[in-house]
């Protein structure tokens, strides 16, 4: 009975079911490609899986030295290692209480993506991860359209978290398309590559039959950034070019025309001192950007503290405005104006600081240019939202910008360690 025992076990059938052997660098990847799915449509499921990526992490010591030295070889690391280190030193001061101050800090959790992604950067989940997105960001525009038809509408459906999320993804999901057309440009067939543009062109115009204003800036960034592997010398001439068509084609076609009118109508109507114009989207932020202002000038270099925001704020407001505008928030829908006033000038200066290492000698290829893309494009969409620190476009940031911007020095070889 020993030796039947023993003979099974080194026989074929023993070998045929056994499992493969997956290191932790891989299942890091495929949560990472989760999580990508996941921000869609299910915050918990964000939560479960960015859960296992911590389990991960903790049981793989080759996991977490590869995380260490991240922060060895790659600058922009060690500087967003010193504004997280300021986020947490900013819970000490403030008026909010610890439970407000903790669950602030916990919000930005999403940096910490940032060194995990740099750990796990190889061409392999590169490509994973741009055909991910294309066909993610392809799925939802047919189902959308199909329901679309369904409802007898002309307008596709909104099946993401909104309009906003779904404008970006898109977007992203044609900057992903455009990179993959350029990475296999030499052996791409001619078939292949028609149905690349099609399939790009049916994104941007369903992009243009939504409402999302942010994805139209989005767009027109990561556009401008595609420009610039047009030309090798004279860039600003395409960049400009794209831009001024770009600005020519939003203000041509009715729908986005009509939500760029809408939101200059009512910047105007607030900033207007002989109008009493009711809420909008846009007065409500112009007039939460100059209380926000009042709120730095009063407490310029360190900020109101982490958590504190919204109180510092209600004060503000309370004094200056009445009515709607008088109402607290705990988000100025400005991302840098926001960590001004919460973490003063001086985490200002250091998320800047970051943001500007980030494409410092930055060498140009369809790769560095889609992360690039995603970098300026979230960047400037921040100048209208909290979009460094939002559920999707916060993880859209701080996943495909490291993963797309950093490059291994020479000699360095892809990881290759099982991670037990």
């Amino acid at each position: 009975r020993a030796c039947l025992r023993k003979n099974l076990m080194q026989g074929p059938l023993f070998f045929k079911f056994r499992l493969p052997s997956v290191s932790a660098f891989d299942v890091a990847r495929s949560l990472l490609l989760l999580d990508m799915i996941a921000i869609t449509f299910s915050p918990a499921f964000v939560n479960l899986i960015e859960l296992l990526l911590i389990i991960t992490v903790a049981f793989s010591a080759a996991l977490r030295a590869e995380i260490m030295s991240a922060f060895r070889q790659y600058v922009p690391a060690r500087f967003l290692l010193a504004f997280a280190c300021w986020l947490l030193l900013a819970t000490t001061w403030g008026d909010a209480p610890l439970a407000d101050r903790g669950h602030e800090i916990i919000s930005w959790r999403k940096i910490l993506l940032f060194p995990l992604v740099v750990a796990l950067v190889t061409d392999e989940f590169r490509k994973n991860m741009l055909h991910l997105v294309a066909v993610v960001g392809v799925s939802y525009t047919l189902a959308s359209w199909a329901i679309a038809i369904f409802r007898d509408s002309t307008e596709p459906a909104i099946l993401m978290r909104s309009d906003v999320v779904q404008t970006i993804y898109l977007a992203l999901s044609v900057f992903a398309v455009f990179t993959l057309m350029g990475l296999h440009r030499s052996s791409m067939p001619r078939w292949l590559w028609m149905f690349s543009v099609i399939i790009a062109g049916i994104l941007v115009v369903s992009i243009f039959n939504l409402t999302g204003r942010s994805g139209y800036l989005f767009l027109l960034v990561g556009l401008c950034c595609f420009s610039l592997l047009v030309f090798k010398r004279y860039r600003l001439l395409p960049v400009a070019a794209i831009t001024v068509l770009g600005l020519v084609s939003l203000l041509a076609i009715p729908g986005p025309a009509q939500e760029i009118r809408r939101g200059l109508d009512e910047i105007a109507a607030v900033t207007d001192p002989a109008q009493d114009p009711e809420f909008s989207s846009m007065g409500i932020r112009v007039v939460m950007w100059d209380h926000t202002i009042e709120m730095i000038t009063n407490k310029p270099l360190l900020g109101s503290g982490a958590g504190s925001f919204e109180v510092d704020y209600g004060q503000v407001a309370e004094s200056r405005s009445e009515g709607w505008r008088a109402v607290r928030s705990s988000d100025p829908h400005q991302q840098f104006l926001h960590v001004a006033a919460e973490y003063g000038l001086v985490g200002l200066v250091l998320l800047m600081t970051f943001l500007v290492s980030l494409v410092f000698r930055l060498r140009l290829d369809f790769c560095s240019v889609f992360g690039l893309s995603v970098l300026l494009g979230l960047c400037a969409t921040s100048f209208f939202n909290g979009h460094l620190s939002s559920l999707v476009e916060g993880r859209i940031f701080w996943i495909l910008v490291p993963l797309f911007l950093y490059s291994r020095p020479s000699g360095v070889r892809e990881v290759a360690a099982t991670g037990r």
